[in-house]
């Protein structure tokens, strides 16, 4: 499965919430989310997360919902700022589906069924992330969004959702009505047809070819964009790192501009910890120093931040099974 994220101005959504209902059990949590205002990515899996730790704080069973109704056009990023500049809410709707991956990494495939538009959101993570809360967002903060751009009274449009039915499902019916449906293998939102003509309210079409532009050039860096790329950033820190002789996860974290809580979760997604992290980048370091062989001994072990050769040594005889002047020796052979 590939990786999926959500813009960073969605943080901003969850730090509007706190400070508007938080107590002091929020404060780690306010001061994690900071962080990722001066970052492009947050992680599908770290909004789920964030969503059900606010939801443990004490938060009102009824998150998604109210977060749903807070969301503005900041919190949507470059993309509704865009559709807000649009003609028609057709016109918003094209240029919806074709950034879409700005606001959230799943794609959202629209399609015309009768007289009506259907988007449907095929369902392309994990279970365990409990998805839940985030669809509550999306749908209701689209639905509260979609009144602000328009003029017009809508009839509420027909709602599909995955998860099942909850208990506080009669407090949708303020912004959902009545046509919602539960335990769904899509995602769904269904609408007239007629509504794609509606006008928007304060059209800007200088400032649309000017978003146009620039959400063009973040969709192709948004692209090119991987984990693996993540990862490597990740590495090439801790390669610095270990340079300064400050191998501390609150060292990496700090060259990273996130926060030492968020970067140890991180690297439990991977399946990994710091300490395993600096382990693995300084064998691969040790290996090809060795191989190089233009290094003594202690000049490897002062570049691996050892303050001793001795140390170096142990370490990478745990490593391996052999020391590194044992190493070397077979290396010669192989060559």
């Amino acid at each position: 499965m590939k990786s999926l994220n959500v813009t960073n101005t969605l943080a901003n959504l969850l730090i509007k919430y706190i400070e508007l209902n938080g107590c002091p059990l929020h404060a780690d949590l306010l001061s994690e989310l900071e962080s990722y205002q001066n970052t492009g990515v947050l992680s599908y899996q770290q909004w789920c997360d964030y969503l059900a730790e606010l939801t443990k704080l004490g938060s009102s069973p009824q998150l998604g919902i109210e977060l749903g109704e807070l969301a503005q056009a900041e919190h949507g990023g470059i993309l509704a700022y865009l559709v807000s500049s649009c003609d028609t809410l057709g016109d918003a709707l094209i240029h919806f589906e074709r950034f879409q991956t700005l606001l959230y990494g799943g794609e959202g495939r629209i399609e015309s069924v009768a007289d009506n538009i259907l988007i449907r959101w095929q369902s392309d993570v994990p279970p365990s992330l409990g998805t839940q809360l985030s669809d509550e967002v999306l749908i209701i903060g689209l639905i509260c969004f979609i009144k602000r751009l328009t003029s017009e009274e809508l009839d509420l449009p027909k709602i599909g959702f995955i998860h099942a039915k909850p208990s506080y499902s009669s407090a949708y019916k303020k912004y959902l009505g009545d046509a919602v449906s539960y335990g769904g293998t899509e995602l769904t939102v269904e609408f007239p047809k007629r509504y794609l003509v509606l006008p928007i309210k304060n059209p800007e079409p200088v400032l649309k070819s000017i978003l146009e532009q620039q959400a063009e050039v973040l969709l192709q860096q948004s692209s090119a964009v991987s984990e693996s790329d993540v990862n490597q950033r990740i590495k090439t820190e801790l390669v610095s790192c270990i340079n300064e002789s400050n191998m501390t996860l609150e060292s990496l974290s700090s060259k990273l501009n996130i926060s030492s809580r968020t970067l140890h979760r991180r690297l439990q997604q991977q399946g990994t910890n710091f300490n395993q992290l600096l382990r693995d980048t300084r064998l691969e370091l040790a290996i090809g120093y060795l191989d190089d062989g233009s290094l003594s001994l202690a000049e490897i072990s002062h570049l691996l931040g050892y303050t001793e050769q001795s140390a170096f040594s142990r370490a990478f005889k745990q490593w391996t099974g052999n020391a590194p002047k044992h190493y070397i020796s077979k290396s010669t052979l192989g060559t």
